[in-house]
This record gives C-alpha cells, sequence and structure tokens, in this order.
C-alpha cells in the first residue's frame, strides 16, 4: 500500500471509531462498507453489512446476566425419613433451624446453622436452585425433604434479593 493509501485508510479508521464512539459500536459500519479502490480513493460499497458486526455490541451488552441472588440455609440427612422426623420437629416448633442443622446435618455448612450464605443462580444443583429461586415459596418456609445426588435437604430460603453491585456473585457462604 502507498503512504498516501496508507495515511487516507488511517483516516477512515479514525472516523469509523468516532461514529462508533457518538452512535454505538454497530453504527460505524451499519450503513455499508468503505474500502480501498486500486487508486487509492475510497468508495463506498453497496453490500450491505447489516448484522456483521453484532457479536462486537453483543458482547458489551449484560442481557443474559442474572441479577437474582439469595441467601439459604439447609439440613442435609441421608434418608428421607430422617428428613421428615427433623421437619416435624421444626414444624412442632421443638427445634430452631440452626439446632436441628448442627445436631442433624451432615454438610460442613452445619457448623453456622446450616447456612450456606449467598449465591446466584446456578451455583448449586438443579433442583436446589429450582426451590431457592422459586418465588412462590415464601421466605423462611422450610421445604423438603428434597432428594439430590448429595442425599435429602430441608430448605429455608433466609432472604432474596437482586445484586446491587452487578458483580459476578458471591460463591457459597
Amino acid at each position: 500500500m502507498a503512504p498516501s493509501t496508507c495515511i487516507s485508510w488511517l483516516a477512515v479508521n479514525r472516523c469509523m471509531l468516532v461514529t462508533m464512539m457518538i452512535f454505538g459500536l454497530g453504527s460505524a459500519f451499519q450503513p455499508s462498507l468503505i474500502v480501498p479502490n486500486r487508486r487509492g480513493a475510497f468508495m463506498t460499497s453497496s453490500t450491505k453489512v447489516n448484522g456483521m458486526f453484532d457479536f462486537i455490541t453483543d458482547a458489551f451488552s449484560n442481557t443474559e446476566y442474572d441479577n437474582r441472588r439469595v441467601e439459604a440455609s439447609h439440613i442435609l440427612v441421608p434418608s428421607e425419613e430422617k428428613a421428615s422426623e427433623i421437619k416435624v420437629l421444626l414444624l412442632a416448633g421443638e427445634q430452631t433451624f440452626a439446632e436441628a442443622a448442627q445436631a442433624f446435618s451432615s454438610c460442613p455448612s452445619s457448623q453456622k446453622g446450616g447456612s450456606l450464605g449467598g449465591f446466584e443462580p446456578g451455583k448449586m444443583v438443579k433442583e436446589f436452585d429450582t426451590v431457592c429461586f422459586d418465588e412462590s415459596i415464601p421466605v423462611g418456609e422450610v421445604v423438603g425433604p428434597l432428594k439430590t445426588q448429595f442425599g435429602y435437604h430441608l430448605i429455608r430460603v433466609d432472604k432474596r434479593f437482586e445484586n446491587q453491585n452487578r458483580s459476578e456473585g458471591t460463591g457459597i457462604g
């Protein structure tokens, strides 16, 4: 490429950069493609590039981001019968959820009263997530026994909220 062609090409790129900054990433490329001809001048091709650069704008969108978060506690036991017995104790008010978790749960979270802390969708097994993020289940209600690959759970959602800082989440406990 001749030096004058390089300078002209640089000017067009700078033009596209300014257009992107003002109107958004895709707009600089949407009307038509600007290409150099054999003489070093620039011409506009009649070929539309609609959608050609959508991947750039899509990379900066956050449409698939799930803002939902929950704080939950659980009690993990090996059998459905044991989980049912514990639930009866909880509903009768004979033990608090934290006391029952410390006494019966086989999960390390039992040391914290069964608390798993805050987490986002997809961090737990599917069955667990389904219960925790189901808005029809009231906060504070004990749900279960629920069977997962780990055993039987009694689950209590302590809090549902939207992640305000839009971070990648807090993970488990």
